[in-house]
């Protein structure tokens, strides 16, 4: 199994809509502050997967429904693979209502069954959570549209929402060394050096 080589993030939106999106960084770019995260992406994509649930007889609240479980494959084998020692940003989920309906619990479902895929799959990825705040005050639409990451197409809110995740845990790996080196360990010493041979492999 081979490792990427430089970093990636690959960030979710978990929900009946779960947005997407996978960054690369050249190594350096997190390592030597002259140098800018948004000029060094060399490889950005995203997109969204419709995982609504629809109720089947009886509702519960922590089988994943026929629409999820689609959803979960989709990403795993479309987004993730073959990716591994990915970063895997996920955004934090808070109850803030009570409520009945399936939906309202399909983002804890995801990102359950997601973490468990990625650690039964051995995929070496290290897996983060991130609030919701955080990418909405450091990552809005016109940063976006400043950096060139907004698209006008209609209709992809959730992808936009990825990719806010995934600057925002960039721009924090580039600030603190620690982070680097956790979310990256074969890339990056615990305190946030390039390991020797990571230029050369990139």
């Amino acid at each position: 199994m081979d490792l990427v080589t430089a970093p990636t993030v690959i960030a979710i939106d978990p929900g009946g809509t779960t947005g997407w999106s996978r960054m690369v960084v050249h190594p350096e770019a997190l390592s030597n502050p002259a140098l800018s995260v948004l000029d060094n992406i060399e490889h950005h994509m995203n997109g969204q997967i419709r995982a609504i649930p629809v109720a089947h007889g009886k509702v519960t609240a922590l089988n994943l429904s026929a629409e999820e479980r689609r959803c979960v494959n989709a990403i795993m084998r479309d987004v993730m693979y073959p990716w591994f020692g990915a970063a895997v940003v996920i955004e934090d989920f808070l109850l803030r209502k009570k409520s009945m309906d399936r939906e309202l619990l399909s983002p804890v479902r995801l990102t359950a069954a997601l973490e468990y895929a990625v650690e039964e799959q051995a995929m070496q990825m290290t897996l983060h959570r991130q609030q919701p705040s955080e990418a909405k005050t450091g990552a809005d639409d016109e940063r976006l549209k400043r950096w060139n990451l907004y698209k006008r197409a209609g209709g992809q809110q959730h992808a936009r929402d990825a990719d806010r995740h995934a600057i925002i845990f960039l721009k924090k790996a580039k600030q603190r060394g620690s982070i680097r080196g956790q979310a990256w360990p074969h890339l990056y010493t615990p305190s946030g050096e390039l390991r020797p041979g990571v230029l050369a492999a990139a």
